[in-house]
């Protein structure tokens, strides 16, 4: 084995084992779990992952007093290729407001390089998905908000796919996000990946509840660093054989050098 094959294996099983940089909330206590093959994206919870935690997001940060109380769960899970985000709350009908993502009915996440002192990242993506019922709100239906502090509105790759439904009194918004559309951050290549999850519900004519898992009032700011949480990741379970995933180094190449990938 490689000196660089060997560092890839021992980064793999440390992230695996979960280590942290920061205080983990108990809603990501459980690890991701792994999925060999992609989900349907429909806004519908499939039956086979029915099974998968329903995890709680803070009761909401509300923008007027009187709003009635609303709750939400999430769900997620990870493949060697994608990550995958399932947001459930009760309701009988979606909202579609402009940037449904920032004023309802949608979320947005972030996924960060996470700083050892637990202090906020400038290393990060924040992903939109809203929910959308007209051609001209479209582009929000998914959308990299935020990479970095400054670049804003930065579309993502056609592999990613975003839906949201209602069914059976409860509103369902899901996510399919490759990891090449986050890249450096993969969970057998990262040191650590860190989230952040923001669900907010229309509430009424105007107003909206936010329902936070990390509290951080820049969640949705303009060039302002944020906080995440680390995950922790399921080991992979391959349906067949051996699974391999490679990741090229970021940059150019001159004519004659070699090219270099890190391969777990």
């Amino acid at each position: 084995m490689t000196m660089r094959a060997f560092a890839a294996a021992v980064l793999l099983g440390a992230v695996l084992a979960g280590r942290a940089t920061a205080e983990t909330p108990a809603a990501l206590a459980a690890p991701v779990p792994f999925l060999a093959e992609a989900p349907r994206i429909d806004g519908l919870l499939d039956d086979r992952l029915a099974s998968l935690p329903a995890r709680p997001l803070l009761p909401p940060e509300k923008s007027a007093p009187p709003n009635p109380d609303t709750a939400a769960t999430f769900r997620l899970a990870y493949g060697a290729t994608f990550l995958w985000v399932f947001v459930e709350s009760p309701g009988e009908a979606l909202a579609f407001r402009d940037r449904a993502f920032q004023n309802g009915d949608g979320f947005h996440l972030v996924l960060a390089v996470p700083r050892p002192d637990g202090a906020p990242s400038t290393e990060f993506t924040v992903v939109g998905v809203s929910a959308v019922d007209r051609p001209a709100m479209e582009w929000t239906r998914r959308v990299a908000w935020y990479r970095g502090p400054d670049r804003v509105f930065v579309p993502l790759s056609a592999a990613a796919q975003a839906a949201t439904a209602v069914k059976d009194g409860r509103l369902g918004l899901e996510l399919l996000l490759p990891w090449a559309d986050v890249a450096p951050l993969h969970p057998w290549l990262s040191p650590a990946v860190g989230f952040n999850l923001a669900f907010v519900r229309a509430v009424g004519e105007r107003e909206k509840n936010v329902h936070l898992l990390v509290p951080d009032r820049y969640v949705d700011s303009e060039g302002k660093p944020r906080l995440s949480a680390p995950l922790a990741f399921e080991a992979p379970r391959p349906a067949r054989g051996v699974a391999a995933f490679a990741a090229l180094p970021a940059g150019r190449l001159r004519a004659g050098e070699p090219l270099q990938a890190t391969v777990v």
